[in-house]
């Protein structure tokens, strides 16, 4: 089988993260009919906001590239890659459907059956007429993007090299109510034709100033729901329009800026075709600080996230700058958790101090801390490694109260700070490859319930850890 030669950032990351141990991704694609497909165009990525419960939705649908290549004569292709990475994996070869999986970790051997190609296809109407806007779909099981894009003018869209199978569609019209996802199936014997009929809702105008100044602030994203559904972008003078209001299932609407406290009312659809509604939004606070690595030199791109325990855990992300600085804005006052993440080092949080007199939070330099790997493997009563389990890596470093003790808030960040998850490989292997040092418990996931740790580790810079054994 043909090894591709894996970009030399993999190499620089292995060689970083403790020379992290590498595991083959082998890859087999096939036709319909089971025939291999040489020359099928395959895409490996990396997941930036895999592996723990990541409410910055950028970081979480973020993938970067790490090879593409096409199969050989027999269909075949494969990668060495270090262990504890979350992939999603690609085949584009026509005139099949396009194959895609965001659940692929080294060490798993894929079988890849292309199928049919499927198409989509409608429009958007709005009392008779065309209308534009974008439209969302994915696998309802296995929550893989199928497509992200918006309408031709007229309204009219077309998706084709579908996969056949159940899908769920989201449509987010520019002038119209968001209607409810269309939940329908996919086949290769005809196209589903489906055009959304929708209501015109209520339009929203209004204005977004500072509460302290009376200053109009541009650039303020307003939308409906914490995910912000149909956002629009206040302008110089503060001024903003939002058509369509009254999404049934996205009862607020919500406006966040830079540096300010996110606010959120709840206009009544449908009360009138238009209403005023205005946002006087507070400063937050401030966290600044700097980054270095053990050598004292400063690191530039470490991924910060300022994490508030108030209702609905604002989450403040940043990047660290050329001098690895700094600076997480707009947190409502309270208990609040910085998060590190950095390619070949550990993954740590702190909590916090309160802010000062001008609700500012000025941190002396931190340190990235080593990565070191926990690995091991599930099996069943017999002895048997099993694939595709999901594994939770439950805690935190052990100096993460060393700027300021936990409140008793941290229940409310646990899950998005304190729980990390992998899955095992075709071997049944795991592995998790950028832990601090501290006390933690690992377990095989329960689904939604906090699952009860099974073995308790605990990691010591620079020490092995044995192989962890997980029966089920």
């Amino acid at each position: 089988m043909r090894t591709a030669d894996v970009i030399p950032f993999l190499f620089a990351l292995a060689a970083a993260a403790a020379q992290v141990p590498t595991a083959p991704l082998s890859i087999v694609v096939v036709d319909p009919q089971g025939n291999p497909v040489a020359g099928a165009p395959v895409t490996v990525e990396r997941g930036l906001g895999r592996g723990f419960a990541c409410l910055d939705l950028e970081l979480a649908h973020t993938w970067i590239p790490l090879d593409h290549n096409r199969t050989d004569s027999k269909g075949r292709l494969g990668l060495q890659l270090p262990i504890g990475l979350s992939l999603r994996v690609e085949v584009d070869q026509k005139p099949f459907a396009r194959w895609r999986s965001e659940d692929v970790v080294p060490g798993d051997e894929l079988r890849i059956e292309l199928q049919p190609a499927c198409t989509f296809r409608g429009r958007l109407v709005l009392a008779g007429a065309g209308t534009e806007g974008k439209l969302r779909a994915w696998h309802p099981q296995t929550h893989v993007e199928l497509f992200d894009a918006r309408t031709n003018a007229d309204g009219s869209f077309v998706f084709d090299r579908l996969p056949p199978g159940p899908f769920c569609c989201d449509v987010s019209p520019d002038a119209a109510v968001a209607p409810r996802w269309l939940r329908s199936f996919l086949g290769p014997d005809a196209p589903l034709q489906h055009d959304f009929v929708l209501e015109p809702g209520t339009a929203v105008r209004g204005k977004v100033v500072d509460a302290a100044t009376g200053e109009p602030i541009a650039g303020a994203r307003i939308g409906e729901g914490w995910t912000l559904h149909k956002r629009v972008v206040s302008g110089e003078g503060g001024a903003f329009e939002l058509l369509g209001y009254g999404d049934p299932g996205r009862r607020e609407l919500r406006c966040e800026a830079v540096g300010y406290r996110g606010q959120q009312v709840a206009p009544t659809p449908g009360a009138a075709p238009l209403q005023q509604v205005d946002f006087r939004l507070e400063r937050g606070i401030a966290v600044t600080g700097h980054v270095v690595d053990p050598s004292g030199a400063p690191r530039a791109g470490v991924y910060v996230a300022a994490v508030s325990a108030v209702r609905d855990s604002p989450w403040v992300p940043a990047r660290t700058d050329a001098k690895g600085r700094f600076e997480c804005r707009g947190l409502p006052p309270g208990a609040t958790m910085l998060m590190f993440r950095s390619d070949g080092f550990a993954s740590a949080v702190y909590a916090l101090p309160e802010a000062d007199a001008e609700d500012r939070i000025r941190l002396q330099p931190l340190t990235l801390q080593p990565a070191n790997l926990v690995r091991g493997v599930v099996r069943d009563a017999a002895g048997k490694p099993l694939a595709g389990v999901t594994v939770e890596l439950q805690g935190t470093n052990g100096d993460s109260e060393e700027l300021a003790p936990r409140s008793k808030e941290w229940r409310r960040l646990e899950l998005y700070l304190g729980v990390r998850t992998a899955r095992t490989d075709s071997r049944g292997a795991f592995a998790f490859a950028d832990v601090a040092a501290g006390n933690y418990g690992v377990a095989i996931a329960r689904g939604p319930e906090r699952a009860k740790p099974q073995v308790m580790v605990d990691v010591v810079d620079e020490e092995e850890i044995e192989v962890i054994e997980l029966r089920r």
